[in-house]
This record gives structure tokens, C-alpha cells and sequence, in this order.
């Protein structure tokens, strides 16, 4: 009862319905509403709502996480971010431009992120793969990184140990290209 409770999904999605308005009232928890994208008209607009209605539990989509991360990637070093629904889309994006590093997760649709990895590692050896998933057992570590993930981390990630991570394989990446050309 005393908790504020905030799902930040759209309320038409499969989920939002019971998460906003049901779950809620069933629990008698404060619940807060808002409409909108996560970076309007600031880039701050979450953390601002919660920080006002002192929200305590936040629960999202994992498209709006993936949004906020790639704002924080854009902001904390200029990184052009690009994002595919799955592996096969990530796969068919390759030949497109020149990528230094990949963000996957191990649960997708259509294809599994260690999959994915081996099929990145195929077409771009020196792209640095990083698996971010909550399937953080030692099996699924392992195998992500015999398939060529540079990195494993465990969700939720602090922002700090992304950044980082990002930078230093990003820095790799064009160490491992140039050293290819000599």
C-alpha cells in the first residue's frame, strides 16, 4: 500500500491493460499514468516523474529500454545507434554500413542472440558482439562467448558499466581493424 507504481507501457499493449489499471487496484498501490514517449519534451521526462510522484516500482516494454538506452549511448559519445526486431533482421542490416559493435540479447523471435552472434562474427570478424541478457547462467555465458561475444552482461546493466563496456570494445574494434591492414 505504501508503494507508487508506475508501468510506463502504452495501455493498448498486451500487457498494459492488466499492468496499469488491474494490477494496481487488486494491489492497492498508488499507480501513476502518463502519455507520452520517455524523451519528450526532455530527455529527462521519466526520471522527472519519478522523482515527483516518488515512484517506487517501475515497470516498462523493452522497446521503451531499448530507447533509453540508445539515447544514453548518442549523449554519452556520440555513437550512431540502429536497431533490428531480431537477429535475421540484424543479419540483413550487416552488409548496409560498417557496424563496430552489437548489443544483443539471447531471447529474441525468430533467432536466438548466440546464433546471431555466430552469424555477425561470420560476415564482420572484428565487430565486437556484447550479449546483455537475464539468461546470465554460466551454460548460456559460455556458449555466447564460444560463438564470438567480446562481452556478457547480466541485465539490468548499470548505465555506467554499459557506457563503459561500449567504449573500451569500441576502442578494440578499430585496434583489431587496423592491425588486419597491417
Amino acid at each position: 500500500p505504501d508503494s507508487v507504481y508506475w508501468c510506463a507501457a502504452d495501455i493498448g499493449w498486451v500487457t498494459g491493460h492488466s499492468y496499469i489499471v488491474y494490477g494496481p487496484l487488486a494491489n492497492a498501490t498508488t499507480g501513476v499514468l502518463y502519455e507520452g514517449v520517455p524523451d519528450y519534451p526532455d530527455r529527462d521526462r521519466w526520471w522527472a516523474i519519478v522523482e515527483r510522484y516518488k515512484v517506487d516500482i517501475l515497470y516498462t516494454a523493452p522497446t521503451a529500454i531499448r530507447s533509453l538506452i540508445r539515447i544514453a549511448l548518442e549523449e554519452a559519445g556520440g555513437f550512431f545507434t540502429s536497431e533490428a526486431n531480431n537477429g535475421f533482421e540484424a543479419l540483413k542490416a550487416l552488409p548496409s554500413r560498417k557496424f563496430d559493435l552489437i548489443i544483443t540479447d539471447i531471447n529474441m523471435p525468430d533467432m536466438d542472440g548466440i546464433t546471431a552472434t555466430e552469424g555477425v562474427i561470420e560476415q564482420v570478424p572484428f565487430c565486437q558482439v556484447v550479449i546483455l541478457s537475464v539468461q546470465s547462467e554460466p551454460d548460456y555465458m559460455r556458449r555466447a562467448m564460444m560463438a564470438g561475444a567480446k562481452d556478457f552482461i547480466p541485465k539490468p546493466p548499470s548505465g555506467d558499466e554499459l557506457i563503459k563496456t561500449i567504449r573500451f570494445l569500441g576502442e578494440r574494434a578499430k585496434k583489431d581493424e587496423e592491425r588486419a591492414k597491417v
